[in-house]
């Protein structure tokens, strides 16, 4: 007895030495991979060609003198996934070269400045604050790099979003999960128990979206497969992605009209109407709001890129804007570099080549007619987006003023307005609202631009956004000015045959002044103590995103379920080893989902069976972790 007591004994210490050795054995070699990952930065900062002290990190022209020694990986395209990506890879101890076309980097989070003021291009609000700053601050490198300010903040509302239809406010969004769905059930009290109903469903449909972005990972051919056969892959499909918003809503129950249209007001960060829209989208949107409400990044959007490029700065790799890319280069089906526009030379990569510059651009611009025919043509979903009728061709409008918000009056949230129009009378009807924007018939200009006299009279529905009051920092960059940015759809067809940047044409000056006109009434008709202080008045067209972004589109492909789940549009492109995709073509548009989609991207291009990369997402997971648990702030006030 006694014996078999000292046997048990000594097995447990022996299993125990066994997980202590491994524990140790696990984390001497985590520590000497981080030890490796921070000399080989040290090395390749050592070899960079230096920059001048004073240099503005986000306005790094392209010269081939600037360009490392060596290479590993080069990313078209300065977008927030694009960014991402090359900070995780630099972090790694690889030597990144990111290449943007643009006078500076950041893609849609750029802002720029014109006359004394400044405006965002993208980002107009972002949710989920504790997460997103998180991740910020891992992507930097550092604690507090990135910091975020809380709309409706300033007055102690937490009001971030207002919906307004019909010429009334409809609805106030205040965060809080609760808090949110009483809002709601207390002006709709027939419809509570189907509201609830409604919001038990939602928790659930981020499992579409997760679907999404796992058909990645699958063969082609396991993807379609497993949609076709019964089991969990098509049921997650049928009711999460294919199944739209609004008919999602009509199964829960939900039947008063306005509460319908106030569930999917803000379908505008998405381009898709309730009827189109997959339910996972939609139910994104509300959901990523809904916990903590609505941010604006301190310092404004570049902030973003910001930090960003100083961790790539800071880990030996570069990031240099007006440095356009003609084509990529494809030798013995390996992508192997870029040919630079312009004749400045091919630029070789050692790894690979990663096209942050959409599904479009790759495809059409990129990849010359050959290669893409022997990888078996264009995606299905970029046809797709082709033959249809274009979405998000967003016509911005930019208004600047003289005087603070405080003595303007400007709000910190944004407005979401659907006024009735021709041949809409009843404001509940928010596909109806906003399809008076494409006109009744194909190639018919809508009523709002047939002529400078039905301009004047008309509002169109639109998101509109003061930046200036969001960001307390604004008045330290831009004192004495404030702004306002109006967003609509258009249709890129509206504005006639179009010359080239600077000699568009008298049509295109036309129509640009009919939008001026729409902007104003639908800003004075909320604001009417704005009326006459405009100093400052701009638009920005389809074409402007053609220009800056390689395509009309503000939100790449039409955000659709067969998008979702096209088993042709992969991370990896098919038959083209070393060529990725990231961005808003990889799973959805938006701020908090191209992070992921930048870690999707680093675990296709890294290996998902890599030490390399999992000791970087543990880490990655850990930090975050830490913040939601322990520290959940978004550092909102100024220091």
């Amino acid at each position: 007895m006694a014996l078999s007591v000292l046997d048990d004994r000594s097995a447990r210490t022996k299993v125990a030495a066994c997980v202590a050795a491994s524990g140790v054995a696990l984390a001497t070699g985590s520590w000497l991979r981080r030890l490796r990952w921070s000399a080989k930065q040290q090395e390749l900062n050592a070899q960079a060609p230096a920059l001048p002290a004073d240099a503005d990190l986000l306005r790094v022209g392209f010269s081939a003198k600037k360009l490392p020694k060596h290479i590993d990986h080069v990313i078209i395209g300065s977008g927030l996934s694009g960014l991402y990506t090359a900070a995780l890879l630099s972090k790694l101890g690889r030597s990144v070269v990111v290449l943007e076309q643009h006078y500076v980097a950041g893609g849609c989070t750029h802002t720029f400045k014109d006359k004394g003021f400044e405006f965002d291009t993208g980002v107009h609000y972002v949710g989920s604050a504790t997460q997103l700053c998180a991740f910020m601050d891992f992507g930097a490198g550092r604690r507090g790099a990135f910091r975020l300010q809380r709309q409706g903040e300033d007055d102690g509302s937490e009001v971030y979003n207002e919906f307004h239809a019909g010429g009334r406010c409809v609805h106030r969004y205040r965060p809080g999960s609760r808090t949110f769905v009483e809002d709601l059930a207390a002006k709709y009290p027939g419809d509570e128990r189907a509201l609830r109903r409604f919001f038990r469903a939602l928790r659930a449909s981020g499992s579409g979206l997760g679907l999404a972005a796992a058909r990645h990972f699958l063969p082609a051919w396991l993807w379609r497969l497993l949609l076709r056969l019964p089991g969990p892959v098509r049921l997650v499909a049928s009711r999460y992605v294919q199944r739209s918003f609004a008919q999602a809503v009509t199964d829960c129950g939900i039947q008063d009209g306005m509460l319908r249209a106030t569930l999917s007001a803000e379908f505008g960060d998405h381009g898709m109407v309730p009827e189109e829209a997959p339910f996972c989208l939609q139910a994104g949107v509300l959901a990523h709001y809904m916990s903590e409400g609505g941010f604006y990044p301190l310092g404004g959007s570049d902030a973003f890129a910001q930090v960003l490029v100083d961790a790539i700065f800071k880990n030996g790799g570069r990031v240099f804007v007006r440095a356009p890319v003609a084509k990529i280069v494809v030798e013995g089906g390996r992508a192997v570099g870029v040919d630079m526009a312009g004749g400045k030379g091919v630029i070789r990569a050692a790894r690979s080549v990663i096209s942050s510059a959409g599904a479009e651009a790759t495809y059409r611009k990129l990849l010359d007619d050959v290669t893409v025919e022997k990888v078996g043509g264009v995606p299905q979903s970029l046809l797709e987006t082709e033959q249809g009728r274009a979405i998000s061709h967003h016509v911005y409008g930019f208004v600047g003023f003289d005087g603070t918000t405080e003595e303007l009056g400007l709000p910190t949230y944004n407005i979401w307005s659907l006024p009735t129009g021709p041949g809409v009378s009843d404001p509940r009807d928010i596909s109806a609202s906003w399809n008076q924007l494409f006109g009744s018939a194909r190639g018919e200009l809508p009523f709002f631009l047939a002529s400078d006299e039905a301009a004047k009279r008309a509002q169109v529905p639109c998101f509109m956004s003061f930046p200036s009051a969001k960001d307390t920092t604004y008045k330290e960059r831009n004192p004495g000015k404030s702004v306002a940015v109006l967003l609509t759809e258009s249709n890129a067809d509206f504005f006639g045959e179009v010359g080239p940047h600077n000699k568009r044409g008298e049509e295109y000056a036309t129509i640009k002044r009919r939008y001026e006109h729409v902007f104003l009434n639908s800003l004075y008709h909320y604001f009417p103590q704005l009326k006459g202080k405009a100093t400052y008045v701009d638009v920005g067209t389809p074409f402007s995103n053609e220009l800056y972004l390689e395509r009309k589109s503000s939100y790449g492909l039409s955000h659709t379920s067969e998008r979702l789940l096209d088993p042709t549009l992969r991370i990896s492109v098919a038959g083209v080893s070393g060529l990725f995709l990231t961005g808003q073509d990889v799973l959805c548009d938006g701020v908090f989902p191209q992070v992921l989609t930048a870690w999707m991207t680093v675990a296709k291009v890294v290996g998902v069976t890599s030490p390399d990369f999992w000791l970087l997402f543990c880490g990655f997971v850990a930090s975050v972790g830490r913040r939601c648990l322990f520290d959940r702030t978004y550092q909102s006030k100024n220091p």
